[in-house]
């Protein structure tokens, strides 16, 4: 049975700053989260609705990832989001051009917009501890997240 259809959050992963999630945003050396409201003094104005909050890589934050897996007639997928037709939805078995799915450039996967009511598309909503960074081949444990270059 697929789930509420209304807006589906893009997966990926997040951090908890004062009970809130925040989309975990990052490039080379920089890690920040941004809210379309002033959280607090700590996030500054980048735009007009958007403020910003950077991450210091000494900061410890709560962090999970967010997936949607699940299977198109037998095929594995990933539900990505959802927009007025249906989920948007991508492979990347070799079956998903046979399937409908086409790459929107040569970066990306295939994808498809399946409807919301099409029986043969099951997932799941799948909510994991974060990994952390990798220093060399350790690992920060997930629960607290230190945050540094990548």
């Amino acid at each position: 049975m697929n789930q509420d259809s209304d807006h589906l959050t893009v997966p990926g992963r997040f951090v908890r700053y004062r009970d809130v999630a925040y989309r975990l945003q990052h490039m080379p050396g920089k890690w920040w989260i941004s809210s379309n409201d002033p959280v607090d003094e700590s996030f500054t104005r980048t735009g007009r609705r958007t403020f910003v909050r950077r991450l210091a890589h000494d900061d410890v934050l709560d962090c999970y990832d967010l997936s949607r897996p699940g299977t198109y007639r037998g095929m594995p997928v990933e539900v990505s989001s959802s927009e007025p037709g249906g989920y948007v939805v991508t492979a990347r078995d070799p079956k998903a051009a046979a399937e409908g799915f086409k790459r929107a450039d040569h970066r990306s996967p295939p994808a498809k917009v399946i409807a919301f009511d099409d029986p043969q598309l099951r997932f799941t909503t799948e909510v994991s501890a974060g990994h952390g960074r990798r220093s060399g081949r350790r690992r920060v444990p997930a629960a607290q997240v230190r945050l540094g270059p990548t």
